[in-house]
């Protein structure tokens, strides 16, 4: 374009030599444009290969289709366009498992919590396992039991920090549990050993009193609990 445009400034009506600036601009306009488009493309191109790392499948398909937009058969965009169907089958697997991981942990710390007496913990954990699975029925039988234990251990006026709570713990659970089993004698036992060591508590008198009635069917069951 340089040359011509000296020959126009001798010769500016050279009907040739403007006929070839002409199309020379054409040319590079086209060639700036093509350029744009390329640096568009390759700015999609690499966010959508950024995107399938962070597992976006959806975000990395528009890119891709952006990319080619721009550019068709830019690099191995339709290829990678392609594959997004397979990962997105293989994460929604690897999904699957880790859902069922979790809610397996979650359940089996449920578990493990309860059994050692800690409910709130047991609770959580019961928690987040019907969160993952709602219809769990297990999950919904032991979160019932570990709020009820919640309840009656909250009625047991014995702080956590004193060196009779895992005692309490353990005969409270071990009474409620025979006296379910229909075991009153048995169950009564536990609860007179609490009241051995701390008489007004609440939990283990309604219990013991719960014990006594259906030990002895004969006697009033209309006792309230003010009574106790």
């Amino acid at each position: 374009r340089l040359e011509f445009e000296q020959v126009l400034k001798i010769d500016q009506n050279n009907r040739e030599a403007k006929n070839y600036v002409a199309l020379i601009n054409d040319k590079l306009e086209e060639a700036r444009l093509y350029q744009e488009r390329q640096q568009q493309a390759e700015d999609f191109y690499i966010s959508g290969i950024n995107n399938v790392k962070k597992e976006n499948y959806d975000l990395a398909q528009d890119d891709f289709q952006n990319a080619l937009a721009s550019i068709d058969n830019y690099k191995d965009t339709r290829q990678r366009l392609k594959d997004l169907a397979r990962l997105r089958k293989e994460y929604i697997e690897r999904e699957k498992v880790r859902r069922i991981d979790t809610i397996n942990r979650e359940f089996q710390d449920g578990m493990v919590a309860l059994s050692d007496g800690r409910f709130s913990d047991a609770i959580a954990a019961f928690s987040k396992t019907l969160y993952l699975e709602p219809d769990n029925k297990l999950a919904q039988k032991y979160l019932a039991q570990a709020k009820d234990a919640q309840r009656e251990l909250e009625e047991e006026i014995v702080d956590r920090n004193s060196p009779y709570y895992s005692i309490v713990v353990a005969l409270s659970l071990s009474g409620v549990d025979l006296y379910r089993k229909g075991m009153y004698k048995q169950s009564m036992d536990k609860w007179d050993q609490i009241l051995e060591l701390f008489p007004k508590n609440k939990n283990a008198n309604v219990y013991r009193l719960k014990c006594f009635i259906e030990i002895n069917p004969g006697s009033s069951r209309r006792i309230t609990e003010t009574s106790v």
